[in-house]
């Protein structure tokens, strides 16, 4: 490894390689490169637009850094399985994972920490030690394992011997063993020359590889590291940054920046129109700004609000954040935890439930599996617990879908809102006209309830206080009041406005390759004419049609026209 090295600054336009610790002391120049490999990147100063950044680390160095990875345990067909150990932290790949007599057996396709590579079986005997046999199905014995080794081993091993390569070396036998830096075929100690590397990881193991920048990062600014990132300052627009085994924190993100890293990302304030992506870990972020997209594996916890058209998803954990805005897209595994929820949004729990301390918008279409706590609900949204019960503290708007496993309770509920309660009771306060409760057990209502109201109860009983007439308008009906226009409701929401035309949008189409809804006529046009998104540039693919990449968005198209329609009734005034 090179001496660690100081420089000044990198001048504009002037490319860097180097091996080993780098410091720079001062700025990275407008368009510079820095190549570093097997080391840490310093940067006191801060790197300016259109500079570019690579830190690779080489296989052999790379098994000493602290790369912290989950454990997961996954039977059967696989693409991937990770083991920690005590005292060590490994990376293992293979096609499958058996426990055999509670010995974890990795089979075809191994790989172990980037160092150890077979298409035999694998069984691990303790702290580095390793057995690598020949694969074989006769302590099995079924048709499923007959046709697991004759996929692996096809092509790619000699019958009866085990082949593996370890530290770039092949390997070739009955029996082979790796305990530490060791290798033993049947049972005879094999050479290896490891003088060249054992100073470099010796070095390594005191001090893992990173990226530090003091300062700030422009805009159009490129990285690609092996290593952690971590910035000190603010990361500009339209960067691209990546980790491929380590994680990323910074101070804020402007707009149109897309991170990608294998671990955790820490951030304060996320601009707009960005893409976060952590492969393994989640994401802790102040806000995010408008139309950003998240896709994590790990909880998603945000400190404050969520803005108008982001995307959020955690495949393995749930949210927790402020203010939702409109048209959010939420798709998480575990529990949703926030304040409240703007109109036209689609939120979705695979496993777990919600709870919304103030209240969700118009247009809403919210499914989980287990409870949903909420404070209000607004009109036209529909809200599904499938195993689970509904508790609305406050009101129900009209035209509201409540459905659930277990029971529903709430205050007043709207007209024309039905209420369905599949193994459980029902229990309101008033109910608007027209409204359909339907449950297994008992319906009790406190308040009103009109005549034209619809009540089943399957096996229970239907209690009610009282019963208020439907209302009718006649010509003598004393003439509605309607309250003075408020500026709040005038003002037109920013998730109804298309990015091209920059006007409230008739029929709006969610674009996939960007994740943002636009007027229908003004993406086709755009597309046809440069097939790319018009905020991110990404391309579609040759095969793509239009078609193929635009899709209705529906809520938002419902949540528009109810807008303009009382838009327009406030600007005619009383009548």
């Amino acid at each position: 490894m090179e001496a660690r090295k100081n420089i000044a600054n990198i001048e504009k336009n002037k490319t860097i390689n180097h091996k080993g610790d780098l410091t720079i002391d001062g700025d990275i120049e407008e368009n510079a490169e820095i190549s570093l490999s097997d080391g840490s990147l310093t940067i006191l100063g801060s790197v300016k637009d259109g500079a570019k950044i690579k830190l690779s680390v080489s296989e052999e160095l790379r098994k000493t850094n602290n790369i912290s990875i989950r454990q997961i345990s996954v039977g059967g067909w696989q693409s991937s399985c990770i083991y920690s150990g005590s005292g060590e932290i490994n990376y293992t790949s293979c096609n499958t994972s058996l426990d055999i007599g509670g010995q974890k057996m990795m089979i075809g396709d191994v790989n172990i920490n980037n160092r150890i590579f077979t298409d035999d079986q694998v069984v691990k005997l303790g702290k580095n030690k390793y057995k690598i046999t020949p694969i074989n199905n006769s302590q099995f014995g079924n048709s499923w394992f007959s046709f697991l080794v004759a996929k692996n081993k096809q092509g790619k091993s000699v019958p009866g011997l085990a082949t593996a390569t370890i530290d770039g070396k092949n390997y070739e036998g009955a029996e082979i063993i790796v305990d530490g830096s060791d290798v033993f075929v049947n049972g005879e100690k094999t050479a290896i020359e490891k003088a060249s590397v054992e100073g470099q990881l010796a070095e390594w193991s005191k001090t893992p590889p990173k990226l530090i920048i003091h300062g700030n990062i422009g805009n159009v600014v490129y990285i690609n590291s092996d290593a952690d990132i971590e910035v000190k300052g603010t990361i500009g627009n339209f960067c691209v940054i990546q980790s491929e085994y380590g994680k990323l924190s910074a101070q804020n993100i402007d707009d149109e920046t897309t991170i990608t890293v294998r671990n955790q990302i820490e951030v304060g304030h996320v601009g707009k129109s960005c893409v976060l992506k952590s492969k393994q870990y989640g994401l802790k972020a102040q806000s995010l700004d408008r139309n950003t997209h998240v896709d994590v594996r790990d909880a998603v916890n945000i400190n404050g609000d969520i803005g108008n058209g982001c995307e959020v998803k955690s495949s393995q954990y749930g949210l927790k954040a402020g203010n939702v805005g409109e048209a959010v897209a939420i798709a998480v595994h575990d529990a949703i935890d926030v304040n409240s929820i703007g109109s036209a949004c689609i939120i979705k729990s695979k496993q777990y439930g919600i709870d919304v301390t103030e209240g969700i918008g118009a247009h809403v279409q919210l499914t989980v599996r287990d409870d949903i706590k909420i404070g209000s609900v607004d009109n036209n949204s529909q809200l599904e617990s499938q195993h689970g019960k509904i508790k609305v503290s406050r009101n129900v708007g009209s035209n509201v879908l409540l459905k659930s496993h277990d029971s529903i309770q709430a205050k007043d509920v709207g007209d024309n809102s039905v209420l369905s309660s599949t193994q459980g009771e029902i229990a309101v306060r008033n109910v608007g006209s027209n409204a359909t409760l339907t449950a297994r057990e008992d319906i009790d209502i406190d308040g009103s309830c009109p005549s034209n109201t619809k009540l089943t109860s399957q096996k229970g009983k239907v209690r009610k206080a009282t019963v208020a007439p439907t209302p009718k308008q006649g010509i003598f009906s004393p003439p509605r009041v309607e309250a003075e226009p408020k500026r709040a409701e005038m003002e037109v929401p920013e998730a109804y406005i298309c990015i091209i035309t920059q006007e409230i949008m008739k029929k709006p189409l969610f674009c996939t390759l960007d994740g943002r809804t636009y007027e229908a006529k003004a993406i086709k046009e755009w597309l046809t004419t440069h097939r790319t998104s018009p905020v991110t540039k990404k391309e579609m693919k040759p095969d793509q049609s239009i078609d193929d990449v635009l899709i209705e968005n529906r809520n938002l198209e419902d949540a528009i026209q109810e807008f303009c329609q009382k838009r327009s009734q406030i600007l005619a005034g009383p009548h």
